[in-house]
């Protein structure tokens, strides 16, 4: 849903009342590699091949430390089991520039 109201020009920008910002959650702990438009909230999102090259893109193109081992291990073997034409090589390009888990 997030990814569809980002596609559809939602504000990110708009605050709640509590001054927490559309983007990063009602509770404003959607931050950092968790913010809503991040890639890895898009790699979470997966549903077919075309969400999977556009959350590799994103992926394949953040910092290091917007990426997260654990998260992208436990979602991608879900993953590589739904989707048709899952990109394993790519997959483990992204997953080995992720920092090991602290």
């Amino acid at each position: 849903m997030n990814r569809y109201l980002l596609d559809h020009n939602a504000d990110r920008d708009i605050e709640n009342g509590d001054g927490n910002k559309a983007i990063v959650g009602i509770d404003g702990d959607h931050i950092g590699k968790w913010e809503w438009g991040s890639p890895m909230n898009q790699f979470k999102a997966i549903t077919d091949l075309e969400t999977m090259n556009s959350a590799f893109t994103a992926l394949e193109e953040c910092a290091d430390d917007m990426l997260d081992k654990l998260a992208l291990a436990q979602t991608g073997l879900k993953l590589k089991k739904s989707v048709e034409g899952w990109d394993a090589d790519r997959f483990q390009t992204i997953v080995s520039r992720a920092p090991a888990p602290e």
